[in-house]
């Protein structure tokens, strides 16, 4: 069995997928909206990289 190391590497690289993955979801949600999302309450934000691409667009937000 490996061994993972969680330093700061493994967290850069982990946070820089999540705000791909989630500049592509939000932009595929935005088209399929009827309404503007101008607020954001995430639950379990880790890291905050989700909350970073909607803060992006403008929105307000909150990470609990």
């Amino acid at each position: 069995m490996g061994m993972h190391v969680y330093d700061a590497d493994f967290y850069r690289y982990i946070g820089e997928g999540s705000l791909r993955s989630a500049r592509l979801v939000i932009a595929a949600l935005r088209r399929r909206l009827p309404l503007a999302v101008d607020a954001v309450l995430e639950v379990g934000c880790g890291g905050g990289a989700w909350l970073a691409a909607w803060q992006a667009l403008g929105c307000e937000l909150c990470g609990v």
